[in-house]
Order: C-alpha cells, then structure tokens, then sequence
C-alpha cells in the first residue's frame, strides 16, 4: 500500500479523532493492477507477529503475515483471491509465545453462532428505498413531536412452528406493519451487534460492527430497517458501549494485554457481569466506540441509539465491593474518562445527526444528562425516567387498600419530571427473573388485573415523558418473558387479551393525535396537579397543554370503587368531552361513562375558579379534552368519535397520518392575531442566467445567506411564527431550502413555515395569476388561524425590520391597511409605486410609477391588511374579469377608490431590490462598505439562513485577502480583494478575485482572473481564463461596461475571455467571440 493512503487516518486514529475508523480498519476491496484485492488492517500494538488466516488460504496460519505500519500497532496484509462471505480470523503472536485466534473487531459480518469467525462482506451493494423518511426526519423536533416506542427482542417476538426465529426480512414484513397498526411510532431492538451468548439477549457483544448473524446477513438487516421507515415507524438500536464480554475470540485482551479494556483491573474489570470496561481514556478505544455509533446511523440508517447502562460507565465503584474499586484524581467515584467520553460521543453524532436520537439508560440521579455539553451536560437527547418506573411499579404492586399509604409514589416524580428530557420506560427488564409481567404485577381478580393494567397505561400515557413499552404488554401477556420462545400469541383467542391489545391500539392513537400529551414535556408550562392529595380514594387528576394552551384532562382511579359525583377544578371553562375511559365496555370494563358534552361550572375548586362533576369508574383511567366552544358545532357526543378511532385503529390499512379531526384536523387550527404570506414565485427575469433555474427569492448574497433569508427572519425576530410561502416559478431549490423552517424557529406544530404552490382544484391547477390571486388561492390557509391581521411580505428584498412596530400603528389608527414607504431620491421616485399622503399619513392617491410624482414616499411591497377586510377585497377582486389580480393596480387602487382607512408606516434604514444584475452586485458590494447601515452582526436581530455543515475556511501561504467576506468550507490560495466569496469556493494559486461576487461551490483556477462580475453556483472559471474587467480599462474601447455574469453550473475553458456586460448560461469555449 502506498504509506501516504494510511498516513493521514492511522494519525487520526491514534490522535482519537477517526470517528470512521471501520473504512481504514477491517477488511476492504482496493484496486491492485487490472483487478482488485483486498486489504486487511487491525490493531495490535503488543503482538510480537500478526497473521491472517481463513478460508482463502485454508486456514494455514502462517501462509500470510502481516506487516506492521505504524509505531503505534497497525497491521496490515493484502489478499489477492478472496471471496464473498469467506470466513476469517487474526492469528495473534503474544510476547509470552501464545497465539490467540481473534475475529476481526472492525468485521462487517460473522458465522452464525456458535461458529465465532469474521466473515468478509464489503458493504455498499444495498439499494435503500426510504428516501421520504430520510428527508422527512430531518424536520422532525423530538422534544415536541410523539415518541411511543414498542421495545422488541428479535428472537423471540414471532418464530415459525418449529421454533426458528424469523429472519430480519420476514421480521421486518410482519413487525413494521404491526407496530404501524397499533400505533407505535418507533421500534427499539435489544442489541443486534453479533454476540456469542444467547442469555445475555446481545448485551454481551463480539461483533460491534456485525449485525447477528442469527436472522441473516447485514443487507437483511439493511431491509428490515428500510421496510420500518417505508411503514413509517423508526428504528432505535439498544448499544453496549460500556463493557464487552470475555470470549476469546472478542475484544477481552485482543493482543495478549488489556487493549480495549483498562490496565488497572479496579476499572476495567466489571465483577457484577464477569465483563471488561472499555478503556474510555485511550484514543484508539474512543475511536472504535463512537466510529460504532455513527457506522449504525450512516450506513443503517437507525433513528436512535440507546446506550446501556450509563451508569456503570459513570461511576468507578458501581457493581464493585469496597477495595475493588480506586477514586479518580480528585479522591472521587467518578469517571472522568467515562464522563469526558460521553460527550464527545453525544457531541460528535449529534453535531453530524442532529435528526438522530441519543438515549441514556441512566438509573442515578446524575445531572443534566439531557443537558448540552457546553453546559456541563452529558449531550443525550433523552433519559429513560428510572425513578418514576421504579415508584410507579412499587406502587401497582400494592393492594388498592394499601396504596392510600403510598400515595407519593403517584406523585414525587413531579418534583424532578422537567429537570430532563425524559421516556417513561416499561422494558424487558421489568417482565423478567421474577418480577412478573405487567399484568400480573396487579393485585385482584381477574377482572380487577385488567382494569389495572389499563389505568396504568392509561396515567403512563398521560404522564409527562415520552413512552416506551417492552412487546408483549400490549395484548396483557400473563407469564414473564421467555427470550427461548415466542411471545404468547396465542391469547389472543381470549375475549380479555384482544380487548387490552385494542384499548392499548386506541390509547397509541389517541396519544399521537393528541398534542397536548406529547408537545410541551421540559416545564410546568404543559402539566398542572388538579387533584394531587386524593390519597383516601386513590384518585389523582392533572391537567396536560399543549403549545397554544389547550388542555386534556387525566383523572386516574386506582380503587376499584366507582366515585360518584365527584367534583374536580379545570383549567379553563366551556365544555368538556370524555374522548377515552378505561373502563369502556369495549375495552372490557365496567362501562361507567361519561356521556355527551360535560359543562364546566363556576364553583371553585382545586385552584380552579371553574369545575366539573364527573363519574370516575373503578380502576380506571379518563381522558377529557377542553373545548372552549363548547364542542363543535352539531356535535352533540365525541363517543363516535373514539369509537371510529377504534375502528380505524382496527384496520389492516396502513395507520400513516392517522389523527383524530377534533384534535389535529383544520377544525381545530388555533387562532393566531396575525400571520405572514410571502410572495416567493417570482422568475426574478432581470437578473437573467442566475434565475434561469431558480426563483429570485432563492439566490444566494452576503456570502452565507438566500435573500428571502432576510424576510424570513424579520418575521421571527417581529414575533410572527406562521409563515405562508407562496412559491410559483422554479419552486423546487426554494422548497428544499425552507424546508421545516427549522434554521428561522419556524418548524412549529401550530404555525411554522408553510410552502404554499398554486392551489390545485378537481378540475386541474391554476397558476398564481397575479399577487392578489395567489393570497385568494390561499384564502382557506388564513382562514385555519382565523387571524385579526395578515402580513402581506416580498421574498425578494433585503432589509431588516421590525413589523410588530408597523402592527402598532396599523391598530393605533385602526386601519385597514397599512403600507411601509420609503423615502427616495426625487430622481429615482417614478421607479416605484409612490404614496401621496396627508398631514396624518393616511393615504389620499397612489400613482404606479409616475413619471411626474408628487411625493418621494415609494411602496416597499410590505402590507398589514385587517384580515377582514383584505377577504372581503379578495373575493370580490377575484369576481372581475378585467381585474389582473394585483394588489398594486387592483386591491390597493379599489380600497382607495372605498374611502377605506389606509396609512402609510414610514421606514429608515437600509432597503434594497436585488432585482437587476447591477442592484445585486451593488447590495453584496454594500457589505463591504462600512458606511452602508445594514448590520448583520446584531445579536438582538440575527439573520438566519441554512447553511450545509462546512469545515472552517482555509487561507493559504500564497494567499492576499483584502477587505472581504470569506465563508466557511473556502480554500483560499489565490487573490481576493474586495470580493463576496460563498462557502465552498476554491481560488488557486496565482487567481484574482477583484470587485466580484463568487457564489457556492464554485472553483477559480489558477492564473484565472475575476473581475466586476458574478460567478454563480459551481461553476469553474479555467486557467488563465478571465471574466469581466475594470471599468477604467474599458473606457476606451467605445464599448457598453457592466458586470459581467457567469451563469450555474457553467465552465469557463482555460484562457478563453468573458467580456463586461456578457451573461453567460452555457459553457465557454476558448474561443470566446470578441466584442
């Protein structure tokens, strides 16, 4: 191999900063001559001598050596014949003469056990098909959205009548449609990573880069996760990354000495599991570890890691007796590696895949680790809620006559519920060695086990938290788990099972389609006690938000007496609708229900000046949700509803979108005082080859940002956070970059960015026909937020303003209208729309680019309309044929002519329209001009904009740069002088870059010189090639000078010539024509 290849990642590994150490590690195909073979690397630094054995050299020992590459213990050997699936293993020489035959820690597959060699199975063949989940996590925010987790052992959930577990694809067939069916959102798999010991379920893993061989190869397993996410459910890995077992052919002292594992045997050996501690201080374990994480997420595409037990890492002294255990530097129990490691796995895999999750099996009271490791936390995205498990269990457990004893149990988790970001977890390790199932851990009858299990459901999913649930919970499985067999499918026969498997499949829905049990989980803001001190009766009652205030309502009984007239506060008056019970015939209970809509009374209780009378069944959990209108209008029950809720549930269609309309649907769109539309489609024509194939409002300025960044981001920072963009020509790069909105705080559940293309009718589509057309065509949008004002914002221009304060003087003069002006040069004045006004800025005429204007006061295109009048003009507008739809020749002209209240919010600062190739090249070029008021470094007014995660910007020896913007991902060898220079542009050694803008991706060549021009997105400008020139150069020629303009995606040949003013679309050859 040629030293050079390894040099740069065997550094990075042995520094502990190769997070992709499996591509240098392991074995992989390289080209050798005409034909390719294969390179095998491991790491064994105290190994006198490595070989490599297997199936392509008959297991011979000796046959190949390996060569050892680095300083620090890299072997290396190249195998010429090789073939798919041969097994392999590294034969390891120790320095006291043993040979220790290890598989490969890096391998991508292995025998199936008991069998314990590697197998060689280069990755990348597998075709993926889940490219719309993929895109669509990148939107999701977990903190806010449903996260319902169904925790499955793949062994042992379905096997065929003999016994033979189901392979990953035959798993992934049955499971992903039954997990969507029932309602789960997420799949979580004890670990799959190849172990040797059936009884530790995987937590005892060999293989860290193997998916078990036990159901297939590693492209079924590529199958089972593709066919989850084309289902819609993600996929979360259980992750041991804390201890490794002692089979010899593992990671247990890999090259005859602690390698993997800490010398000092007080921490690196865990006596309580007969495993090895990873040795978290050592750069090359650390390396291995989080290569791990992330090899599971990139090449696997998993949605979460759930790392297990946290805090053995954690603590020096946990599952160790006095004197077997030593404190760290600082006389503590702490480990600080462990610590230190952590975040920078959390840091690493989040910073790359902040759409991933990181989940903490952490069972002390350990702070802040949900908490950013900036702060002082651990970096994990959530933490399994072990204290709320453990009391809630203790609690069911106990006889109804004893619980009232106990009645902190209920309640104590509050006082810590929002110090992290929890999930309420139900797992395996509560269904087994003794600690019964979960409906056998209720007291009573038969009867009386099933109520309990469904009101403990029922207060779990209430519970601030997200949810997790081990399989076989959900249909009420009497008997403990068997990792041996299959779950007990067969009870299904009985009436009492399928009822709790259907009340479990409505509560998932209810639950995913109920926002306030999901979205606000961090503070007191989305949980409020209505009954909390009940004790004698066993009743507790609180009430859940979501983000706009709505209210559910949660009262749990857990006595088996029924409690009649029973009087509890609720947070807010109308009416009130019982949307599930527990106690549902259905489901069967009892069937004490709470029929029709209940009013809530003006009788103080709980804190509450308003109160409702209900009747709480026997061991029973009741969901009321708040209705400030008294229920919709003709709905005279909601129990229909749930009913078709059920019924749905029930069917063997695909359970995508589900929702309840009540809750998640239009009817139920919150009300908003105002909210924004911005016109986003326009072609943006004089601006030429750059909107040749994109719309105006996308193209790039200011070296970082989009230009509709700057009307995106005054709507954050002015407080409007529903945003309806309105796009036509070219949508496609503006859409993908909007995107959630997540970069402007716009990926809301209620509000957020909204892409809103012409509306398409039954009859076909109509294109957006005019301005005022394209908010017609959105009529329906607005009126979801049913809003009292409506902002009315061009994509197209750069200016930072604050329209909350046009919103005050919009209401203080109680206008139907209100237009932002500015004041222009009298000269540059028939350019715009002008307002003429009188002494009290109402407007009295506006004259469409007059050529002899009576005032200086030019229409920035930015309106506040009264919703209700702005309708009203709309569709009457929309009624005349004559009428081109446009609010500047049409709506604003009529609502004059109507003597309508109309006032004009005059604007001081900086406004430009980037609509030419001169006002673009002027606006970028004003950055740079320390007189010109357009701040974008204001922390109180920041411009958000998406960027791609870039490396920082590289300036070479040679470089000069002069009065410029640089932005990340650049390398600079070359000349820049006052120039805006985009992310990702590469200039040459030798280039020059003078007075230009040079947009994304794009590549200057050596010798190249860049002129007064625009050079667009990924072009290449060849050598000794030069575009544009100096005016003063060109005053002689007689010819026309203007910026000259480079097309995207265009190639300038080596020393061909682009002349000023030209505007290039296609590529250039050398022979330029001259002008």
């Amino acid at each position: 191999m040629n030293p050079k290849s390894i040099e740069l990642p065997a550094y990075l590994f042995h520094q502990g900063t190769n997070y992709r150490s499996q591509e240098f590690l392991g074995a992989h195909p390289i080209r050798r001559g005409r034909g390719y073979a294969t390179v095998f690397r491991v790491w064994a630094p105290n190994a006198d001598a490595v070989y490599l054995t297997g199936d392509f050299n008959a297991w011979d020992r000796t046959a190949a050596p390996m060569t050892k590459i680095t300083e620090q213990g890299i072997w290396e050997c190249v195998i010429r014949k090789r073939k798919r699936f041969d097994s392999y293993k590294y034969a390891v020489e120790t320095r006291d003469g043993r040979v220790l035959m290890k598989a490969d820690p890096y391998g991508f597959h292995t025998e199936c056990p008991p069998q314990t060699a590697s197998k060689y199975y280069p990755l990348g063949r597998y075709e993926w098909q889940d490219a719309e989940w993929m895109t669509a996590r990148t939107k999701r925010h977990h903190l806010t959205e449903p996260l319902n987790i169904y925790e499955v052992h793949a062994g042992s959930w379905r096997t065929y009548p003999d016994g033979t577990p189901f392979g990953y694809r035959k798993l992934a067939d049955e499971l992903s449609d039954y997990a969507a069916g029932m309602g789960y959102t997420h799949i979580e798999l004890l670990p799959v990573s190849e172990y040797p010991f059936e009884g530790s379920w995987g937590y005892q893993a060999t293989g860290y880069f193997a998916p078990t061989a036990r159901y297939g190869e590693p492209d079924d397993f590529k199958y089972f996760v593709d066919r989850c996410h084309q289902r819609g459910i993600g996929v979360i890995l259980d992750w041991v990354g804390g201890h490794f077992p002692r089979d010899a052919q593992g990671l247990f002292e890999f090259d005859g000495q602690p390698l993997y594992e800490y010398q000092d045997m007080r921490k690196g050996d865990q006596p309580q599991w007969g495993t090895r501690v990873f040795d978290f201080g050592r750069n090359e374990v650390q390396c291995f570890l989080v290569s791990n994480a992330l090899f599971w997420i990139e090449e696997y595409h998993i949605d979460g890691i759930r790392v297990d037990a946290v805090a053995s890492m954690l603590y020096l002294d946990y599952g160790r007796e006095e004197g077997q255990w030593a404190r760290n530097e600082q006389g503590g129990r702490e480990n600080l590696e462990a610590v230190a490691f952590l975040k920078k796995l959390n840091s690493e895999i989040l910073t790359r895949h902040p759409d991933a999750m990181m989940i903490a099996e952490e069972s002390s009271a350990w702070p802040m680790v949900t908490k950013p490791p900036y702060i002082g936390g651990l970096g994990f995205t959530f933490k399994w809620n072990m204290g709320w498990m453990n009391d809630s269990l203790a609690y069911i457990a106990l006889d109804p006559v004893y619980r009232s004893y106990h009645h902190d149990k209920l309640t104590f988790g509050m006082f810590y519920a929002f110090s992290e970001n929890f999930i309420l977890p139900i797992s395996h390790d509560e269904v087994v060695h003794g600690k019964c199932s979960l409906l056998s851990k209720m007291p009573g009858d038969y009867w009386q086990k099933f109520a309990g299990f469904r009101a403990f459901l029922g207060y779990m999913m209430a519970h601030p938290g997200k949810k997790l649930n081990f399989m076989g919970s959900e249909f009420a499985q009497f008997i403990e788990w068997d990792y041996k067999k299959e779950l007990d499918w067969l009870l299904l026969d009985y009436p009492a099972h399928r009822q709790a498997q259907e009340y479990v499949r409505c509560l998932n829905h209810v639950y995913r389609s109920t926002r306030p049990l999901y979205e606000v989980e961090n503070s007191w803001e989305g949980f409020r006690w209505l009954v909390v001190d009940d004790s004698a009766q066993n009743v507790i009652a609180f009430a859940r938000f979501d983000e706009r205030g709505r209210a559910l309502v949660a009262v749990i009984n857990f006595s088996p007496v029924v409690r009649e007239h029973y009087r509890i506060g609720v947070p807010q008056e109308g009416g009130y609708e019982e949307i599930l019970n527990s106690d549902s015939a259905e489901f069967g209970g009892s069937g004490v229900m709470n029929p029709g809509p209940l009013a809530a009374e003006l009788v103080e209780m709980h804190g509450c000046p308003q109160s409702l009378e209900i009747t709480v069944p026997p061991l029973a959990a009741v969901y009321l949700i708040a209705d400030p209108a008294a229920a919709l209008p003709g709905a005279a029950s909601i129990s229909p509803r749930v009913r078709g809720i059920r019924n749905h549930a029930l069917n063997d269609e695909p359970q995508r979108g589900f929702s309840i309309k009540l809750l998640g649907g239009e009817a139920m769109a919150y009300k908003k005082e105002w909210l924004a539309m911005l016109l986003a489609g326009g072609q943006g024509s004089r601006l030429y080859a750059l909107t040749q194939n994109l719309a105006k409002p996308a193209v790039p300025y200011g070296g970082k940002y989009r230009i509709i960044d700057f009307t995106l981001s005054n709507c954050v920072n002015s407080g409007i956070d529903t945003v309806g963009v309105l796009t036509q020509y070219q949508p496609l790069e503006l859409n993908d970059y909007i995107g959630s909105g997540q970069p402007w705080d716009l990926d809301r559940n209620h509000g957020g960015v909204h892409i809103l293309p012409p509306y398409q009718k039954s009859s076909g589509s109509n294109w957006y026909t005019g301005t005022a057309n394209a908010i017609y065509q959105n009529i329906r949008f607005i009126d979801r937020y049913d809003p009292e004002y409506v902002a009315i914002l061009s994509g197209d221009h750069i200016y930072r303003m604050d329209y909350s304060q046009m919103l005050k003087s919009h209401k203080e003069a109680g206008a139907d209208c209100t237009i932002a002006v500015l004041d222009v040069p009298l000269e540059e004045a028939s350019r715009f729309g002008i307002m003429n006004v009188d002494e009290n800025d109402r407007i009295v005429e506006f004259e469409e680019k007059p050529k002899h204007p009576k005032s200086t006061l030019a229409s920035m295109g930015v309106y506040i309309f009264t919703w209700k009048s702005l309708r009203e003009q709309l569709i009457q507008d929309e009624a005349k044929e004559d009428s081109s739809h446009d609010f500047g020749k049409d709506i604003i002209p009529t609502m004059l002519a109507e003597q309508r209240r109309m006032f004009v919010h005059r604007f001081e600062g900086y406004w430009k329209d980037a609509g030419t190739i001169d006002s673009l090249w002027e606006a970028n070029m004003d950055l740079l001009n320390p007189n010109v008021p357009l701040e974008l470094y204001d922390p109180d007014w920041k411009i958000y904009s998406r960027n791609s995660a870039q490396p920082p910007h590289f300036v070479g020896e040679h470089a000069r740069v002069e009065n410029s913007m640089i932005t990340e991902g650049c390398d600079v060898d070359g000349e820049i002088d006052f120039s805006i220079v985009f992310s990702g542009v590469t200039v040459e050694e030798g280039a020059v870059v003078r007075d230009s803008i040079v947009m994304p991706g794009s590549v200057i060549r050596k010798g190249a010189v860049v002129q007064y021009a625009i050079v667009a997105e990924h072009c290449e400008i060849g050598e000794g090639s030069v575009v544009g020139e100096r005016p003063e150069c060109y005053a002689d020629s007689g010819k026309p000078w203007g910026i000259a303009v480079i097309g995207n995606n265009v190639s300038v040949a080596p020393g061909a010539k682009v002349y000023p003013c030209e505007i290039i679309s296609q590529n250039v050859g050398k022979e330029a024509p001259e002008q």
